[in-house]
């Protein structure tokens, strides 16, 4: 029997398995083309259940799921199911499954990063901007017994004050209240690295981060406070937002670890961090410096349904999850492109084009599950010429100059350019790159001297691992820059269709679609 897991909230996402083995993990941005979209709450009348229609023929067709076993997933989300559809029974049956199990929002975050970890037994926090068991908690692992939920912290809610930010400064492109908290946090990270941590707005900041303010009048309140104490406009432009946002990012850390100290001192380099405050990569660049921390490619929202899976299989192994979405939507239609667009087997010319400065976009295999795994759906090119992240963001990103672009690098490489001893399988930390390939290294280099690096093996990713060991070879300086290979405001891509517009309508210089090179 087939057993599924969902999640409906924003970065939605369905996780199939049959006989203890997990089939594929489904992100429904990926399938509706809408960036950190949902299902429940967030589309219209009736057309959730539409998606969800689509997306169990999806699975029916593709691997013979028309009937399940257990339907798992977020409490919140089988109430409204029920409610909305009238009973228990009548839910079960629009999924055509015979038993429901319920898992609460935080523990399936804590499950989920666990099990993707190969360690034995693990201190867990999780933090983000809330679900419906906390919005900062704190768990035990083992193999044996499975997740344990110790306690939680009922005064701040970090991930909502960090973005809330994001709704004052002038470089920040604002977005409706749902988007922007989904959106903020990542560019905030980038701007604070050209601004100065200010002590004497420490303590007014420590304040504003306190509480949970979710209702639009009170977070204007409490900005409000905010601004009055410290005397800030009300936009933050110039140098002030800079040197706010860095104060933030400074003053979020300092509450995590006041928190969590005693916790992560119990952990003995067995810590594990999940929740959406897990993709701060500054965040867990000092706590990895203090404690060997693993953080999954997926700890936000997206992961939730693969946690709610894996806690009812509880493997005795890790998980790996990095490429388990899907392959490519039109992936019959290969050879259609091939043929249309004269493509070419992969050769090592590919290698020598993205030297010479060529832009290349990847779509190979199934693609992968997070926002912080790379490699089967990305924009490669060569980070060591002069200008090259202008020119991307020219050509094809058109991204704001204060965000950073991330490096990709063999395993064994790691340490030769970055200040960072340990793999890096996502990208979740941002080490200092040495400052003797600082210039080289430019593009990749943010402001701020660190770089959100990626490691790579032969074993991982055969297609990538390869491509850097030519690189390696012809130039000595075996780094790619590799950042996500998506139209602006969409999703990654998950078709040959979308890649193909992405090179005719942008000035993307290439294509590998699985083995096949198309060359502008």
């Amino acid at each position: 029997m087939y057993n599924l897991a969902m999640y409906s909230g924003h970065n939605a996402s369905f996780t199939l398995e049959k006989d203890g083995k997990i089939l594929e993990v489904l992100e429904v941005e990926r399938f509706t083309n809408i960036k950190n979209g949902g299902i429940l709450w967030y589309l219209p009348a009736h057309e959730p259940y539409n998606v969800v229609k689509d997306i169990l023929k999806y699975f029916k067709d593709k691997y013979g799921a028309d009937e399940y076993e257990h339907l798992i997933c977020n409490q919140d989300d089988a109430r409204t199911y029920i409610n909305d559809l009238g009973s228990e029974k009548k839910f079960l049956s629009f999924y055509n499954a015979k038993k429901l199990i319920e898992v609460k929002h935080q523990h399936g975050h804590a499950a989920g990063a666990f099990y993707q970890s190969d360690l034995q037994e693990a201190v867990i926090i999780t933090y983000d901007g809330g679900g419906n068991d906390g919005c900062f908690n704190f768990y035990t692992a083992t193999r044996k017994e499975g997740v344990e939920f110790k306690w939680m912290n009922y005064d701040y809610n970090l991930g909502e004050k960090y973005a809330e930010i994001g709704h004052y400064c002038s470089s920040i492109k604002q977005e409706d209240y749902l988007k922007a908290y989904l959106v903020y946090a990542g560019k905030l990270m980038g701007l604070c690295g050209y601004g100065k941590i200010i002590p004497e707005y420490i303590p007014a900041m420590k304040e504003f981060y306190k509480g949970h303010h979710g209702i639009q009048e009170t977070r204007q309140e409490n900005y409000n406070k905010l601004r009055s104490v410290l005397e800030l406009p009300e936009k933050l432009t110039g140098q002030i937002e800079l040197d706010i946002a860095a104060t933030s990012q400074k003053v979020f850390e300092d509450i995590f670890y006041e928190i969590s100290k005693d916790e992560i001192a119990k952990a003995n380099d067995n810590l594990v961090i999940a929740g959406g405050c897990g993709l701060n990569i500054l965040s867990n660049t000092t706590l990895n410096n203090t404690t060997k921390t693993f953080i999954p490619p997926n700890p936000s929202d997206c992961g939730l349904s693969l946690g709610f899976m894996l806690d009812f299989l509880k493997p005795e192994k890790a998980f790996d999850a990095t490429y388990a979405g899907p392959e490519a939507w039109d992936k019959f239609q290969l050879q259609d492109y091939v043929q249309e667009y004269r493509g070419t087997k992969v050769t090592e010319a590919l290698a020598d084009d993205i030297i010479k400065g060529k832009i290349v976009g990847v779509v190979r295999g199934r693609s992968e599950v997070g926002p912080r795994a790379l490699g089967n759906r990305s924009i490669l090119c060569n980070p060591c010429l002069p200008g090259m992240k202008d020119t991307l963001n020219a050509k094809v990103k058109n991204r704001e100059y204060y965000r950073p672009f991330a490096p990709v690098v063999r395993l064994e490489d790691v340490t030769r350019f970055f200040e960072f001893d340990q793999e890096s399988r996502w990208m979740s930390f941002c080490p200092k790159v040495r400052e003797e390939y600082r210039d080289t290294l430019k593009a990749i280099t943010h402001v701020d001297g660190t770089a959100r690096v990626q490691t790579v093996t032969r074993e991982q990713n055969p297609f990538l691992y390869n491509l850097l060991t030519l690189v390696h070879e012809r130039t000595g300086v075996g780094v790619l820059l590799n950042t996500s290979f998506n139209i602006g405001g969409k999703p990654i891509l998950n078709s040959y269709k979308d890649a193909v517009w992405m090179l005719n309508n942008t000035e993307m210089d290439g294509l590998v679609l699985e083995d096949y090179y198309i060359n502008k």
